[in-house]
């Protein structure tokens, strides 16, 4: 048998290559940490913002993760076509109710904000139309219409000068624009320049005949400016007719002033057919329901009655001083002088401008027997006096004496034939 020769294998005295590289490795690793631990504070603010934005991230997730499904984005469409159903049946409250759901998403829109201060109007609530009137001209300041409904908006709040002034830019940027000459009459009417509001309103109806708007203007001009009240009422139910075909929101306003007109001819029981029709509409009317509410209390003596429409106004409109007044009167002919202390003082908190408001509200302490707090009243109310009717200046004398208060009521001068040609 024959043996393969042996091999001897030699051992390398060489290191192998994969264990250098891992030495190498790791001196470099060790000179990397020295180095890092030598420059650690120029590290620090690295490693901080780091970690900070790492814990910001885990937070945002748990938020993300704890937080409710978001909301879907209301679709615009529907309350636009409810609004706008509404307001063609001259549903003035569901129709504001619906624009609003959406006007925020609409700020441009000036068709839109012009329907939320006219149905606010419409409905008597001049003092919440306004803001919304200043935002129909800063939907578009280059629109007519805009600057014609402010003007509205600010002759129903007293601010004739601001209004006329509206209504001449409205007429700037359109000088066809026969709404705001109508708005411009109305301004003009409430500063007392009678002759040239009915001036103006004629030359509108001579352009155009069949605009309601200026029908109800001219019969307002003709009933408490001229004293005309037959062709009031006839102006009135012209316009009430062509309001009802083509504006049917304004129709309510307009049947309100016809219904103040039945009252003038002591039709009551037509005035309170006629107020109620409203309210069918627009159950939440401010001026329906205060004159049903006056009607029922100064015509047809129903505290009662009344009571409840203007509890329904104070409900629908806490901004109504007119309603807050009426309300106590009927609750102190019901002998509940506590609730009307309480509705007479949030008149005067709504910063009522008559006399004679502040006469019943000290009227009502004395009721309570506050003489000192009827005196406030009655100080507060002497300043107001100026203009108001001889019997109102007997009231606050004799309320006055009765407490025994230091307070002086100044009559003004009564105007004779003698001292007349001096003034």
């Amino acid at each position: 048998m024959r043996l393969k020769p042996r091999r001897i294998r030699t051992r390398r005295s060489v290191i192998p290559w994969r264990r250098l590289l891992g030495l190498l490795l790791l001196v470099g690793l060790i000179g990397a940490g020295v180095w890092v631990y030598e420059n650690r504070t120029q590290f620090q603010s690295v490693v901080l913002r780091v970690a900070e934005r790492l814990q910001r991230d885990l937070e945002a997730q748990a938020a993300t993760l704890a937080a409710p499904p978001p909301t879907p984005t209301r679709d615009p469409t529907r309350f636009l076509v409810e609004g706008d159903n509404f307001w063609a049946l001259g549903s003035a409250g569901e129709a504001v109710q619906s624009y609003l759901q959406v006007l925020p998403s609409l700020p441009n829109d000036v068709k839109v904000h012009y329907r939320v201060t006219l149905g606010l109007l419409s409905l008597g609530n001049a003092r919440e139309a306004l803001p919304y009137a200043e935002k129909t001209v800063t939907a578009n300041p280059y629109a007519s219409e805009a600057w014609t409904i402010r003007a509205w908006a600010l002759t129903d709040n007293r601010q004739t000068g601001q209004a006329i002034a509206s209504a001449m830019r409205a007429r700037e940027l359109n000088p066809n624009n026969l709404q705001a000459d109508v708005q411009l009459a109305r301004a003009y009417f409430a500063q007392g320049q009678t002759n040239r509001a009915r001036s103006l309103i004629d030359s509108v109806l001579g352009k155009d005949p069949n605009l309601a708007e200026a029908y109800w203007v001219r019969g307002q001009i003709r009933e408490e400016g001229l004293f005309e009240f037959t062709g009031a009422l006839e102006d009135y139910r012209l316009a009430y007719d062509i309001a009802r075909e083509e504006r049917p929101v304004l129709a309510g306003l307009i049947a309100i002033d016809i219904a103040q007109m039945e009252i003038r001819n002591q039709d009551y029981a037509a005035a309170i057919r006629t107020l109620d029709s409203v309210l069918r509409v627009n159950p939440e009317n401010t001026l329906a329901l205060y004159w049903i509410g006056l009607t029922y209390f100064s015509y047809q003596g129903d505290p009662n009655q009344a009571a409840s429409y203007l509890q329904r106004c104070v409900d629908v409109n806490p901004n109504s001083y007119d309603c807050f007044y009426l309300l106590g009167r009927a609750q102190f002919a019901l002998n509940d002088y506590t609730q009307a202390a309480n509705s007479f003082q949030r008149a005067i908190d709504l910063g009522t401008p008559f006399a004679r408001h502040y006469w019943w509200a000290a009227n009502a302490q004395f009721a309570l027997g506050d003489c000192a707090r009827a005196g406030g009243f009655l100080r507060e109310g002497v300043l107001r006096l100026e203009g108001a009717p001889q019997d109102l200046y007997d009231a606050y004398e004799y309320l006055v004496n009765i407490c025994q208060l230091n307070i002086v009521v100044r009559r003004a001068p009564v105007v004779t034939n003698e001292n007349a040609a001096g003034n």
